[in-house]
């Protein structure tokens, strides 16, 4: 519970809180989503520089969309590191259900790029709206980056 308090406040300090809130008592959306080598730090060895970031966002499926979505926000969130935007945007789908988001859809985009030698978790948060912007459904999935690309 104290954790919750403290968020805000922090969000708050640094300027820097993501704009879509996933409630967890709403109609869920199923989120997945893989990073791969080129959307961390850009291609060739990894290592952390601002200027490498990709601009490529990963592949993203969704699943239990409500019937009347027509668009799909989608923010990532750096969960060890919360005063990094890493943007993300919006996608129109043809209908609900399911919808995939190809590589690189997302035009508000800054790839993971932890510091060499560390994983951080990154938060990937989805809003389903209606054609007149209604917020419908909302999910979310974590995944760790990008230790695992160190050795390549």
């Amino acid at each position: 519970m104290m954790r919750l308090a403290f968020l805000p406040l922090t969000c708050l300090a640094l300027g820097a809180c993501g704009t879509l809130r996933v409630p967890d008592d709403r109609p869920q959306v199923g989120v997945n989503y893989q990073f791969e080598r080129r959307h961390a730090c850009g291609d060739g060895p990894y290592k952390m520089a601002m200027a490498r970031l990709s601009r490529s966002s990963p592949r993203l499926e969704l699943t239990q969309l409500p019937p009347q979505t027509r668009v799909v926000k989608v923010e990532m969130v750096d969960l060890d590191l919360l005063s990094f935007d890493h943007g993300g945007g919006e996608a129109t789908v043809a209908q609900g259900g399911s919808a995939t988001l190809p590589e690189g859809a997302l035009k508000a985009w800054s790839g993971p790029c932890p510091p060499t030698g560390a994983d951080h978790r990154y938060e990937m948060r989805v809003e389903a709206r209606d054609a007149q912007g209604k917020s419908l459904a909302s999910g979310k999935q974590v995944r760790t980056c990008c230790k695992q690309f160190e050795a390549r």
